[in-house]
């Protein structure tokens, strides 16, 4: 998550610095993938239904990893655009960073062992005690 989070914050600096040379649709479609980037990274720490928790997280950890790359990619094609090396070599280290924690985080995702056994339940069965008792 630290890594999604430092690098959602990087691109947008990108997008900050870059701000006066994209155009008017670039603009509004990173826009949207920074509010999309925000909404999800939020979802992350919201309460779900215990058996549903693990699936929903996971989700929506994979979607911000989507989102941040998205956001990198249309850089990356802006910068290609208009020759902005500096803007390319930035991005592309970036992306690289985002690819390998997102590698790592798929590798950790499988070697999780995920519970979906009920508890056991610490109440004493009454019924069966009074049965016996009679």
């Amino acid at each position: 998550m630290r890594v999604i989070n430092s690098l959602y914050r990087l691109s947008f600096d990108l997008y900050r610095d870059n701000y006066f040379q994209l155009s008017d649709g670039l603009i509004r479609e990173l826009d949207r993938e920074f509010v999309s980037s925000h909404t999800d990274f939020n979802m992350i720490f919201k309460r779900y239904s215990s058996g549903n928790n693990n699936a929903f997280v996971l989700r929506r950890i994979s979607v911000c990893y989507n989102n941040t790359s998205r956001v990198l990619l249309l850089l990356k094609g802006h910068g290609q655009r208009n020759k902005n090396y500096a803007l390319i070599g930035q991005v592309t280290t970036y992306l690289k960073m985002l690819d390998d924690s997102n590698r790592n985080f798929e590798l950790d995702k499988r070697d999780l062992r995920l519970v979906n056994e009920p508890k056991e339940s610490k109440l004493k069965i009454v019924h069966n005690s009074m049965n016996s008792a009679s």
